[in-house]
């Protein structure tokens, strides 16, 4: 499989869209670099989910949409389409005040990251820095 899926630790598929390879390049082969990139944005992210729920919790839209907004953009540093989209679809509710299910859509998020990380983090931990770069 190209994308760079593996099989997480519980037995599901993880990130499928995620692609080790191209994410690696994207940093020019600099595990150091990717390293401090999980590094600052693993608790940043954590905050920013309770801020969601807490957002959608209150119905406040504004909110919602720019937390989505940024929490999207900080993803998109991974290439991680799959996570985007699942963003998208909060910071989308936001912007039109629909809060039907928004707490459905940040938990599929939050799973979705949470597998990009697992994945991002194993690969850091079996590939050596000298590998193709």
């Amino acid at each position: 499989m190209s994308s760079g899926a593996t099989q997480g630790p519980d037995s599901e598929q993880s990130s499928p869209s995620f692609d080790w390879d191209r994410f690696r390049a994207r940093f020019d082969g600099d595990l150091d670099l990717i390293r401090e990139i999980v590094d600052l944005f693993e608790p940043e992210f954590r905050i920013q989910i309770i801020e969601l729920r807490s957002a959608a919790r209150m119905r406040n839209g504004t909110e919602l949409e720019r937390v989505g907004h940024s929490l999207r953009g900080a993803v998109s540093n991974f290439d991680e389409t799959c996570c985007c989209d699942l963003i998208r679809v909060v910071e989308e509710s936001g912007r039109l005040r629909s809060f039907d299910g928004v707490l459905d859509s940040i938990e599929r998020a939050e799973r979705a990251i949470e597998e990009m990380l697992r994945e991002v983090r194993h690969r850091l931990a079996t590939t050596s820095s000298d590998s193709g770069y």
